[in-house]
């Protein structure tokens, strides 16, 4: 969590006040599963960490890649190219400018990535599918593992 001191040091003088009844602005850790579940949330800038992922498409909730280290990159492109249901940023010298941060929400919430949203939308239904229902696959792996095991 952040202490005052260190949340003095990010945000100007004034901020929250200013803002105060318009925007939340969460300093601590943040109820990421509640946010992606609410109706609100178009889309979610996400460094791709695995986790992360799987709990934004779950919810439905298109991702914008920010990927930052180690595996983040590859889930990123994974997310992007081949399961379809984000949108990448052009980083370039680790950074993901303004402009790019802009075109990349734009094009999720104009309507452009239209396919990303119907993407995420049908493998967020398969994967509940899967977890939920009796047959689903996860339930399957889950005996084939016990029986293995057994």
């Amino acid at each position: 969590l952040l202490t005052e001191d260190w949340k003095a040091g990010l945000l100007p003088e004034g901020y929250e006040r200013r803002l105060q009844g318009r925007c939340l602005i969460e300093t601590g850790w943040a109820p990421q599963g509640a946010i992606l579940a609410h109706e609100a949330t178009g889309a979610f800038i996400s460094h791709c960490g695995w986790n992360s992922c799987l709990e934004s498409v779950a919810e439905g909730v298109p991702i914008i890649a920010l990927p930052l280290q180690v595996d983040q990159p590859a889930n990123a492109l994974l997310l992007a190219r081949e399961a379809k249901v984000a949108v990448e940023m052009k980083i370039v010298d680790g950074i993901a400018g303004r402009n790019e941060v802009e075109r990349a929400v734009r094009s999720l919430m104009s309507g452009e990535s239209v396919e990303v949203k119907r993407r995420v939308e049908a493998v967020s239904k398969a994967a509940i599918s899967a977890i939920f229902n009796e047959d689903g696959d996860a339930w399957r792996n889950l005996d084939s593992f016990i029986q293995y095991a057994a």
